[in-house]
């Protein structure tokens, strides 16, 4: 949606060498994000995070109201 490709590394086994060598890439099917605060702007309820996650994941086209 976004012209972004996530991808993580395919790995295949190799039975010469005994061992998983990698191979090239694959679409993931996980994609993870990070979200904080500087310390300065205090701790947060549970509430306040949930709602901050919701804005963000909507603000990326993934949250259900998006669709």
């Amino acid at each position: 949606m976004f012209g972004v490709s996530i991808q993580i590394k395919d790995m295949h086994w190799d039975a010469a060498k005994k061992e998983r060598v990698h191979v090239g890439y694959k679409d993931a099917s996980v994609w993870h994000s990070s979200l904080s605060l500087r310390a300065q702007e205090g701790p947060l309820t549970d509430q306040q995070w949930g709602d901050i996650a919701n804005d963000f994941v909507d603000s990326m086209g993934l949250g259900l109201a998006s669709k």
